[in-house]
């Protein structure tokens, strides 16, 4: 009895240790199967090969050093030999980055992906450009008020890609620094500003130095226009319109004989025109220009009309009182000074005939001259714009027409009756 129960212990333990040993041969199986796979995947290489060469000369740089790169972590560096070639094992399904670099030349950078072919080959050639460096810089100014502008980002694009960017202060400054014989575009923006774009190609030539001035126009342009008048006649007149900004002179406009001017000027700023011409008083007009929708109609076209008084100008008026028909001078007359139909001054003249008014400049007289036995003489007289001008005005008067009453009787010789 005891030996049987042994013997069917006995089955079950050899029963039990066969199925572990083949559940632990299938997984050393399939464990092999994976090693295998792997080891499959890390056998596909191939390889990338090329020429470093100077772009300008085609010949080989010797020195030149190709760095491999993946995932941007260097994985491999190479030295060209003396032909300069180099040759780099890469595995297939990967992406790479290259990058050839040589003393006093640029980098150059090559961007590509292996395919899933064993040994397969890839040639790439870098053509290097030699270090050559230009500057470019200029100003960034206000194209109304001709300013600076400043905290004006400007940004260097080469190859659509951004380079390097530079914020400009209260001179409204930039520069950049940039490889020779190469195209570029820089772009100036603000907020309230339209964005302005310069395309530009550098020489060949080292240390040349670029300049562009960035003229950035602003968003909201308002305008202001009017007529320049002279103030006592409101004729208009030809003067000279200043535009200020923050008392500074940004602009100088000349205004013609018909007193028209129309300015732009930038929106919410504070400005102010002067209006000037020798020998008038200046009219100014300040403004702040903070558009507030629905107060003013047309807010964005203001209208102002300026008006320029004369100055105190004076000049002198002479002459002689002579004769119409010979010419000779008539000693002892009265000339008398009329200022819209009003008498203002008299003058005798003495015995050379001579006589003078001090008299306001532009403006518009009567000049009479009066003597017993001639007629009296009226002239007009506008006197001119020039301060401490001297007019020759002489008159000239006629004879008195004479007449006398003649009267008798008319009688009989014989008889002096009647007749």
């Amino acid at each position: 009895m005891k030996s049987t129960k042994l013997l069917l212990v006995f089955a079950f333990l050899f029963s039990f240790y066969s199925d572990s040993e083949i559940k632990q041969s299938d997984f050393r199986v399939e464990s092999t199967s994976i090693q295998t796979n792997k080891n499959n995947t890390e056998n596909c290489t191939q390889q990338i090969t090329g020429t470093v060469l100077d772009r300008e000369t085609k010949k080989p740089l010797v020195n030149a050093l190709v760095t491999l790169f993946i995932n941007n972590e260097e994985s491999k560096l190479v030295k060209v030999n003396s032909k300069g070639e180099y040759t780099i094992t890469i595995n297939c399904n990967t992406d790479y980055k290259i990058i050839a670099t040589s003393n006093n030349f640029f980098s150059e950078t090559y961007k590509f992906k292996t395919t899933s072919k064993d040994n397969d080959k890839i040639s790439y050639n870098f053509l290097l450009d030699k270090e050559c460096y230009q500057m470019i810089t200029g100003t960034v100014l206000n194209q109304l008020s001709k300013e600076a502008i400043d905290k004006v980002k400007t940004t260097l694009y080469l190859n659509g890609e951004e380079t390097d960017s530079f914020i400009v202060n209260s001179t409204g400054k930039y520069e950049f620094k940039v490889r020779c014989n190469t195209n570029y575009y820089i772009m100036a923006n603000k907020l309230n500003f339209i964005n302005d774009i310069y395309e530009f190609s550098s020489s060949k030539i080292n240390n040349e130095i670029i300049k562009h001035d960035f003229i950035l126009e602003p968003e909201c342009i308002q305008t202001i226009s009017g007529t320049v008048f002279n103030k006592v006649t409101k004729e208009p007149l030809s003067c000279e319109l200043k535009l200020y900004l923050n008392n500074v002179e940004v602009e100088t406009i000349n205004v013609n004989n018909d007193g028209s001017y129309f300015v732009k000027f930038q929106c919410t700023t504070n400005y102010k025109i002067i209006a000037s011409k020798p020998n008038y008083h200046n009219d100014s007009y300040n403004f702040l220009t903070d558009y507030i929708e629905n107060k003013q109609p047309d807010y964005f076209h203001l209208k102002k009309d300026l008006f320029l008084e004369p100055d105190e100008c004076f000049q002198i008026v002479m002459g002689k009182v002579l004769d119409k028909n010979t010419h000779k001078e008539i000693p002892n007359t009265t000339v008398s000074l009329i200022f819209q139909n009003q008498e203002i001054k008299t003058f005798e003249t003495n015995s050379d005939a001579s006589y003078f008014f001090t008299v306001k400049c532009g403006l518009l007289y009567e000049l009479k001259a009066t003597k017993e036995g001639k007629q009296s003489a009226i002239i007009n007289y506008t006197a001119s714009l020039a301060k401490d001008d001297k007019k020759t005005q002489n008159i000239y008067l006629e004879n008195e027409i004479c007449n006398q009453i003649v009267n008798g009787t008319v009688i009989d010789k014989v008889t002096k009756l009647p007749l």
